[in-house]
């Protein structure tokens, strides 16, 4: 009897399945002690608490120590969430100093992303699964074995890419995979979506050939090339696809759209509003700066009054170097953002 009476004041706390069993009054005072942690009202970039374990590797428990010793800071609160969901948190206890060089034959994670037109995280469970071969740097980044990618990349393609051509939806593509006896692979492993990897030859069968590799002009890998030495964080695919092509950055956090015409690319960025109002943010902050560094660019229009676009036609050598230095300098911007407006 006072083994149930004992349980009765006990919660059990945990994360991810690891569970204690905690006396109910020191979890209530862990509790207050969390939210007692003002809030900085930091403008930088800043995230929930389940998405900060996720992304860096790190236990809850873990994040939670280290708010509490002050490493790492309450950037803001969120005023539609309730206790610890509402406290939003700035990750400067695990920032790294520096970015580890690649070597020749690796990949980085963020590139093999671009390639499968998936998103990173799925890249992520295939390396964690063994699916790819790769080493963690002292950066504590995973990079890709090229060998290994290439031959994963070469043999497998993401499905969701030609719904067109299969004719349907997200709801309805597994079906239609199913329908055309053409198998999923490695379906069963978790990734923030669904997977929807199949082999390549498999849906040329069914679709006939697949114009994923393109037929780009010589300037899309001269680009490319140059991306990769002025501002790497720029992610560009080894081809288009014979579609537009939205390359973002590594932290997503903004991108540009690039389009072949003929033997030459375009370059085109919308900045809108909706439905990314805290890319506008950056842009009214410092669209004076922006509008300077892209003066080679042609805009829409001079204010800031609804989207606003900007292109630039790359036909040269010349215009590769000054597409490269204008995208860096757009990614400076988003890197630490400060000063945003308000609301």
């Amino acid at each position: 009897m006072g083994m149930i009476k004992g349980f009765l004041h006990t919660r059990i706390f945990g994360y991810q399945g690891h569970g204690l069993a905690n006396l109910g009054s020191e979890v209530d005072a862990l509790v207050e002690r969390i939210l007692a942690v003002p809030s900085g009202g930091s403008r930088g970039q800043n995230h929930g608490i389940a998405y900060l374990s996720e992304a860096l590797g790190k236990s809850v428990a873990e994040i939670v120590q280290s708010v509490l010793k002050g490493k790492m800071t309450v950037a803001r609160l969120d005023r539609r969430r309730r206790g610890i969901a509402s406290r939003r948190f700035e990750a400067v206890a695990y920032k790294k100093a520096y970015r580890q060089r690649v070597r020749e034959k690796e990949v980085r994670a963020v590139e093999a992303a671009a390639v499968m037109q998936m998103r990173l995280d799925a890249i992520q469970v295939f390396v964690r699964a063994g699916v790819i071969k790769s080493r963690v740097g002292r950066d504590g980044q995973a990079y890709l074995d090229r060998a290994s990618f290439e031959a994963f990349s070469s043999t497998y393609i993401n499905a969701k890419v030609y719904q067109d051509r299969l004719g349907c939806t997200d709801l309805g593509l597994a079906s239609r995979l199913e329908e055309l006896g053409i198998r999923r692979i490695h379906g069963k492993l978790r990734a923030r979506n669904k997977i929807y990897l199949v082999e390549r030859k498999s849906l040329e069968k069914a679709l006939g050939k697949l114009d994923d590799r393109g037929n780009d002009p010589p300037l899309w890998q001269e680009f490319r090339t140059v991306m990769a030495s002025v501002c790497a964080s720029f992610v560009i695919p080894p081809s288009s696809g014979g579609k537009v092509v939205k390359a973002y950055t590594a932290t997503r956090s903004t991108y540009v759209e690039l389009h072949v015409a003929g033997e030459e690319l375009l370059i085109r960025k919308t900045f809108r509003a909706h439905p990314a109002p805290r890319e506008w943010k950056v842009f009214v902050a410092n669209q004076r700066q922006i509008r300077e560094e892209w003066r080679a660019f042609t805009w829409s229009k001079l204010n800031a009054r609804g989207d606003v676009t900007a292109e630039f036609r790359i036909r040269t050598t010349e215009d590769i170097a000054v597409a490269a230095e204008s995208l860096r300098h757009l990614y400076l911007h988003f890197r630490n953002p400060r000063n945003l407006p308000k609301g």
